[in-house]
């Protein structure tokens, strides 16, 4: 079972050279037997069980945590930045709020800011 990107983890074509039989699983996926005997279920197709079926985090969400961490990384890049080590929620909430990247976010997806 994959877990971590939306790329595929397992070399599924060469396991199923190795298989001697290939099922069908619906939505948990295949099921390959393989000349040694044993049984593999490759959950999910070998895609991320996260993003299987169902987008449970939306690609607008994603954009939005991908740009937040360039931001972040610019930030802490900049000599001076002032942050210390730690979690700082509110220096933080600064620099997302004075870069514009959230009004830019909800200008394009909502909910409109009052």
């Amino acid at each position: 079972m994959s877990t971590t990107s939306r790329d595929r983890e397992f070399a599924i074509a060469e396991l199923a050279e190795e298989a001697v039989e290939i099922s069908d699983v619906g939505v948990l996926g295949i099921r390959m037997r393989l000349t040694s005997g044993a049984c593999a279920t490759i959950v999910g197709d070998g895609y991320p069980v996260n993003f299987h079926h169902a987008e449970s985090l939306p690609n607008a969400y994603s954009g939005l945590i991908l740009a937040s961490l360039l931001v972040g990384a610019a930030t802490l890049a900049t000599p001076g930045h002032g942050f210390t080590a730690g979690h700082n929620v509110a220096a933080s909430d600064r620099v997302l709020e004075s870069c514009g990247l959230l009004e830019r976010y909800y200008s394009r997806f909502g909910p409109k800011l009052t």
